[in-house]
């Protein structure tokens, strides 16, 4: 090979190379995941929520979603625990014990296992744990749909999507690349 071609294939291969490591912005990978269950918006304003997203590259804001996804169901649970003081309706009780229950021993459970596979790189077993949170975020939001809890409920589901989609999108973009 000619030195001004391997030169130029130096170059291609250098370009190649630093376009894959370039840090997305939050608006970046809030684009890519958008439709479907995840909203721009929503995307946007979650992820800012933590000033460490600022200089997040995409690896980053999946720990950070998963991040307030557990503060999130941490903070639902709690929230049951002191409703539960003060209702007296069978149905509602039954509701919000059924959706203490999952969020402590399903939900925060299953988050953070997530969120140690992100940590180890282990992009695959993360998506694959995660979807039983969404089910428990989806059947909680619908059986605390009359209570005080039904905004907090939606929201969790709704980060919980957050985090599914940057965990497929790391996943995706590792598919392209390999």
């Amino acid at each position: 090979m000619r030195p001004s071609m391997l030169f130029n294939v130096l170059i291609l291969f250098l370009f190649v190379q630093t376009s894959f490591c370039v840090s997305p912005t939050i608006k970046d990978v809030c684009s890519k995941i958008s439709g479907g269950s995840v909203d721009y918006n929503f995307c946007v304003q979650a992820l800012e929520a933590d000033p460490k997203s600022e200089a997040a590259d995409v690896l980053g804001l999946a720990a950070i979603s998963l991040k307030l996804s557990i503060a999130n169901a941490t903070s639902i649970e709690s929230k049951i625990m002191e409703f539960l003081k003060n209702v007296s309706d069978p149905t509602t009780k039954e509701s919000m014990e059924t959706c203490s229950h999952l969020y402590e021993n399903t939900t925060i459970t299953v988050l953070k296992q997530s969120a140690d596979f992100i940590a180890s790189k282990n992009f695959t077993a993360a998506e694959d744990v995660i979807g039983s949170a969404s089910i428990v975020g989806i059947i909680c939001a619908e059986e605390l749909r009359e209570t005080p809890l039904a905004k907090d409920c939606d929201n969790l589901s709704r980060l919980i999507f957050l985090a599914t989609a940057v965990i497929h999108e790391i996943l995706s973009t590792i598919d392209l690349h390999f």
